[in-house]
């Protein structure tokens, strides 16, 4: 018996020794073993504030450390990127949401993320929390304490990764020793720069340093403080982490470079951005070192058990072309360079282990002078400069940095152009552009040296600037606009009651307006509208052509974009308001000048899009081979108010156009408003409108702590919705801004006591919003955006002439769905064309109703746009691939998704709009009084290499409207 008993132990023990060898030798699989034991993949999610390089190396660190501990993502493990964008509202959402206990491990990078999640994981399900790139967790207020022992949340662990702020100033110290002031820019809100901020004051008082100091609590005031503190004779500008600071680099830079001193930066990778040095962590490596410890945390091991750490890698970056320019002198001895991981030489030449990564600003374009001539000064001027030096920053070219502008204007006379553009001819300029018909006039006869981009011109060719938009002057190219006179004409014979004679002033020797004025006359005939026109030579003389056409008995006067009559602008108005005589202009801002309807051209967007123009000539590509481009951009504003107090109605479609009217900024509030946006679902033309919802707050002039956007999404459950009112109604918040017709009818339905400003609607009359543009329920206004369906089938048309039959899925329950469906149907049958609409009821009957349409005998399928189909395009297109068929829609994202040709509308824009709604009645106006609003700026985009792969060759007025993009050839 013993015998056998020792036979048995021995076989355990042996066993035990092979199990024990095996464990051993296998110890990365032990989380495997623990994950094929759970019945489902772990879900992970990973927060960041905002966008940045720093957090994008320490997500790339934290998802490597993943995967070379055994989870892959998609294959051991779910997931979950999410990036508030900046928005400290969608920031506390996507914490609430993430620590609602269905995520088995949150993690985060930066203060405030870490925070976020902390103070909902407070009161969430205690969901497991690795975080990392913190400075200091300790004094961030999230349960962490360094005492003996130290004390942590039992589901919280991380890494602190402080910037090497002292060792920075003692590099700064080394490379001028003579240093005795630097400045800092802070946001005291902001715990990690409190933490650095006070290392900073104690490292200069050790050096004997005196530590200039400007509060900024939001970036908008980073340029300003910074100023302060070259004012005050700071020698050079320390970036701590401070993340106000960070986002507004760029003004940091250009006030220490107009004060001729350097950037010294803690924050990698700023030196390929101008600073003159980065002494700080190495981020990929800290986001690695929480990858670890998430990995030993999904293994199975208590947060709270894996002390929190320091862990900080210093690397240095050096660029030696910041050096140029410093009124002091700062010397890089060549043991500091050689401990660099990269070096900027002044050449911009590259040297180091991070040498491959291309530089983003030092080698930037060189420096260049332009000038910019205009008639005279006057507010759509300043909004087409002001748009046109915006984008020349966004193309690499930024004033103060490395570019130079000169602005020169006329007086208002035509006399003194000539003369002005001749002393600027001859000041070597790299570039003159031009503003107004005008001064390109004139440049085309008196411009010999430089070369010319226009921009803020009616008619380019009838100002002398070629033969065609193509066969132009050599010298010159720009972009040209000109103004709905259509649209206008239609709007004064839409007024009630109806003008019989309209008086318009003007200056015969200025062609843009000779030819408008010609055009006019010749869409007037025929309808019972007689024009009347006070020709003059300049502006003294609008007064009296003015009151003549009064005493001709005008009823009516539109003030059209002529650039002497508009000088004195203010005198037709007080003649028109004396006489009660209603004014129509060509220009949106005359609505706050008296003009009761003003329909004109987005000068500021019209500046931004001359930019890319204007900088391919920087950078030395010929004007002659740049064709001219004729855009519009169509703004509108009314005063329905002004129009009522002289006896007019204003057209309803009028009403439904305005976007801008009547267009006064709106005032900061007096305190923080909270908005809930309202999302039916998540796709691509919904992140344009939110993103433009975010923009139309920031364009406006409110500054962060004017507003907060709190994002409420359905996940497509209609269901869910109704829940979301309900909150809605019963919450904290100012206004509700649903964002499709589904979210915007369940706040219709539900939402009690706030106003609704909605957006992303097809129609707010048919989504039951009200009876009219202008007679609407009290309590709720918005923006519609309806498709251009008529374009969009003509443009379809015009690449397939010889098409009879075209498809598209609709679904029956959504309101909007179906009225495309009805307006493609009627617009087919219009021209003699057959659609065949198959209904979805769902998302995922999508592919198999796409495979049945292409197999009805179609010749194209020609995609309405809907919250069900919105993210399914791509099976759509893939089922029409597969028949040989071609496929357009009408939503810009799905050219990058298959189809061949897309006509939309600017979703981001309709976002902006619906936001200065929302924020006119956040001011205290009766959204009651405010009618619905209407997008209609359409944008065209062909796939000419896909079009080709269907046998379709697009023809050349089509072109011409459109995009190009070659998604097909790749």
């Amino acid at each position: 018996m013993m015998q056998s008993l020792r036979t048995l132990a021995l076989g355990f023990g042996l066993i035990a020794l092979a199990a024990g060898i095996l464990l051993y030798g296998d110890r990365g699989a032990r989380h495997r073993a623990a994950k094929q034991a759970t019945a489902h993949k772990p879900r992970v999610a990973l927060i960041v504030p905002n966008s940045q390089s720093t957090l994008e190396d320490a997500q790339a660190g934290f998802l490597a450390a993943l995967a070379e501990g055994g989870w892959r993502a998609g294959v051991e493990y779910e997931l979950e990127l999410r990036n508030a964008q900046g928005d400290a509202g969608a920031l506390a959402l996507i914490a609430r949401e993430a620590t609602a206990g269905r995520h088995d491990l949150v993690a985060t990078l930066t203060t405030n993320a870490l925070i976020g999640v902390a103070r909902a994981n407070e009161q969430g399900a205690r969901t497991r929390h690795v975080f990392g790139q913190v400075v200091d967790p300790w004094s961030a207020g999230v349960g962490l304490e360094k005492g003996a022992p130290p004390v942590q949340p039992a589901w919280m662990t991380g890494v602190a990764s402080p910037p090497p702020v002292a060792d920075t100033l003692r590099l700064a110290r080394r490379l001028r020793p003579e240093l005795a002031r630097v400045g800092l820019v802070w946001n005291a809100g902001e715990a990690n720069s409190r933490h650095q901020t006070a290392t900073a004051r104690a490292t200069c008082a050790e050096l004997g340093i005196e530590l200039l100091e400007a509060d900024a609590s939001n970036s908008v005031e980073v340029g300003e403080a910074a100023a302060s503190l070259v004012s005050r004779g700071a020698q050079a500008l320390l970036l701590s982490g401070d993340l106000t600071a960070i986002v507004a680099f760029d003004a940091l830079l250009g006030a220490a470079r107009r004060g001729g001193i350097p950037v010294l930066s803690c924050i990698p990778p700023m030196t390929e951005r101008g600073a003159l040095y980065d002494l700080g962590c190495d981020y990929v490596d800290v986001g690695r070192e929480a990858g670890k410890l998430a990995v030993r945390v999904l293994a199975g091991e208590r947060p709270g058990d894996i002390a929190v750490h320091e862990y900080a890698p210093q690397e240095l970056r050096l660029n030696l072309a910041a050096l140029e320019g410093l009124k002091e002198r700062w010397d890089v001895p060549a043991d500091v360079q050689a401990q660099a991981t990269l070096v900027v030489a002044r050449d911009g030449t590259r040297s180091g282990p991070r040498a491959t990564k291309p530089a983003t600003t030092t080698a930037a374009p060189a420096k260049k002078r332009i000038a910019i001539a205009y008639f005279g000064p006057e507010q759509t001027v300043d909004e087409c400069i002001e748009g046109l030096l915006g984008g020349l920053k966004a193309a690499g070219y930024e004033e103060g940095r490395n570019l130079e502008v000169r602005k020169s204007h006329a007086q208002g006379e035509i006399v003194n152009i000539g003369p002005m553009l001749q002393a600027l001819d001859a000041e070597g300029y790299d570039a003159l552009v031009t503003l107004s018909t005008p001064v390109l006039a004139s440049a085309c006869g008196v411009v010999k040296r430089t070369k010319v981009v226009l921009t803020y011109c009616f008619d380019p060719v009838a100002a002398g600037a070629g033969k065609s938009l193509e066969d132009h002057l050599p010298f010159l190219t720009g972009i040209g606009s000109s103004p709905p006179l259509e649209r206008l004409v239609a709007a004064l014979r839409e007024l009630q009651p109806r003008p019989k004679k309209v008086g318009v002033v003007y200056n015969a020797s200025e062609a843009n307006s000779s030819r408008r004025v010609a055009q006019a006359r010749s869409l007037l005939e025929g309808t019972g509208i007689a024009l009347d026109a006070a020709t003059i030579g300049a502006s003294s003389e609008v007064l009296l052509a003015a009151q003549a056409l009064v005493a001709r008995g005008v009823d009516a006067f539109w003030a059209v974009g002529d650039n002497t009559a508009v000088q004195a602008i203010d005198a037709l108005m007080k003649v028109a308001r004396d006489a009660r005589v209603p004014v129509l202009a060509d220009d949106p801002t005359h609505v706050d000048r008296g003009a009761v309807a003003g329909l004109g051209v987005a000068f500021h967007e019209v500046g931004k899009r001359t930019a890319p123009i204007l900088a391919r000539v920087l950078r030395g590509e010929d004007p002659a081979r740049i064709p001219i481009d004729q855009i519009m951009v169509l703004d509108v504003a009314v005063d329905p108010a002004a129009a009522r107090q002289l006896g007019v109605a204003l057209p309803e479609s009028l009403l439904r156009e305005a976007n801008r009217g009547p267009y006064v900024r709106v005032p900061r509030p007096p305190k923080k408003r909270v908005v809930d946006v309202v999302l039916y679902t998540e796709n691509p033309t919904v992140e344009q409108a939110l993103a433009g919802v975010r923009a139309g707050f920031r364009d406006e002039g409110w500054l962060a702590e004017d507003w907060e956007l709190r994002v409420r999404q359905a996940q497509g459950d209609i269901a869910a919705l109704s829940s979301i009112a309900d909150a809605c109604s019963q919450g904290d918040a100012d206004l509700v801004l649903p964002l499709t017709t589904p979210a915007t009818q369940a706040m219709l339905r539900r939402v009690r006591g706030k106003p609704i400003v909605y957006g992303l609607v097809a129609d707010g009359v048919v989504a039951g919003a009200g009876r009219t543009a202008s007679d609407h329920e009290p309590f709720v206004t918005g923006v519609d955006v309806p498709a251009p369906t008529q374009e969009g089938l003509d443009l379809l048309l015009r690449c397939l002439p010889r098409a009879k039959r075209l498809g598209t899925l609709y679904a029956p329950g959504e309101v909007n769905s179906v009225l495309y469906k009805d307006q493609l149907d009627a617009a087919c049958r219009a021209r003699g064309i057959e659609l065949v609409a198959v209904g979805v009821n769902s998302p995922s009957e999508i592919a198999d109703a796409a495979l049945a349409l292409c197999g009805r005998g179609i010749d194209a399928v020609a995609q309405i746009i809907d919250n069900c189909s919105a993210g399914g395009f791509p099976s759509i297109a893939a089922a029409a691939e597969r028949a040989r068929l071609p496929a357009m829609s009408w939503s810009s994202s799905a050219i990058h998704n298959g189809a061949f040709l897309t006509v939309s509308r600017d979703f981001e824009r309709n976002g902006a709009d619906t936001a200065r709604l929302a924020m006119r009645v956040l001011a205290g106006e009766d959204p009651a009084r405010i009618p619905f609003g209407r997008t209609l700026e359409t944008s065209v985009q062909v796939d000419v290499a896909r079009a080709r792969q269907f046998g379709i060759e697009v023809p050349q007025d089509v072109r011409k409207q459109a995009k190009i993009v070659d998604e097909g050839g790749r």
